[in-house]
């Protein structure tokens, strides 16, 4: 019975993982109390951390112009980094798409739709940006930075590649949350065989914060590609590996 419980959660954190990367935001449960408006469907992302923090009916669709037609708030939400407009139809009410920069400096996107009058939509506006000026950025890793230096084996000029991290990756912290704690996990392969490519997962990165209620998580891929070694090189490097291990001259980021 208990073999079959810890199945059953490997396979619900596997079904998480795969949901944090079908999408360019990723969509978690926040913790602290949400803004009271009056719109049926928006999405609230940070631009910063790469993140949705809080959205209803988001598969929604609706017609906002020739370039978003017939499309989800979440996709807009995540492809209009810097449209800011207002579209107004009969069936799917007011349209409203804003960017707004907090108190904090941090970045948000915000889309709005199902607003019956310019008035809800105004006092929906004013309370969302209320709401987002408790929330704060810090720097995890710059955008290049070295997470890890994971053992390479069969490679043909080097015996290690770098897991860096592709972009800025912030996480984000609320003021009303105390103490502000999060926990970085790192999870790499214990080894890679050439020959790989760009396209070569290295591992993830997962970040648990008080704001969610699950981690937010980062895919890694290799950021070069590495030939692979003559075939004798290669036999000989496996054989190697299995009787020593890696190698030990490798870097400590």
């Amino acid at each position: 019975m208990q073999k079959i419980g810890k199945i059953a959660i490997l396979f619900l954190w596997g079904m998480m993982i795969d949901e944090c990367y079908s999408f360019n935001y990723t969509q978690l449960p926040i913790t602290v109390e949400t803004p009271k408006i009056h719109s049926m469907c928006f999405v609230i992302a940070s631009i910063d951390a790469q993140v949705i923090m809080f959205e209803k009916n988001s598969i929604y669709k609706v017609y906002v112009n020739e370039k978003y037609s017939d499309s989800s708030i979440r996709e807009i939400a995540a492809t209009s980094l810097e449209d800011e407009f207002i579209s107004r139809s009969s069936m799917s009410g007011i349209t409203s798409v804003i960017t707004y920069k907090n108190k904090n400096n941090c970045k948000f996107k915000i889309v709005f739709s199902g607003e019956n009058s310019d008035k809800e939509l105004e006092e929906d506006i004013k309370a969302t940006k209320t709401w987002l000026d408790q929330f704060f950025t810090k720097i995890l890793y710059d955008a290049g930075e070295v997470v890890e230096n994971i053992p390479l084996i069969c490679g043909k000029t080097q015996n290690y590649v770098e897991m860096k991290s592709p972009l800025k990756i912030n996480v984000i912290l609320s003021k009303k949350q105390l103490p502000q704690q999060f926990v970085k996990r790192i999870r790499y392969k214990s080894v890679v065989k050439a020959p790989i490519t760009i396209e070569t997962n290295l591992g993830d990165i997962f970040l648990e914060t008080p704001l969610f209620k699950n981690p937010v998580c980062f895919k890694i891929n290799a950021n070069q590609n590495i030939k692979q070694d003559s075939k004798f090189k290669t036999v000989c490097d496996s054989i190697k590996y299995l009787i020593f291990g890696p190698k030990l001259s490798i870097p400590t980021p």
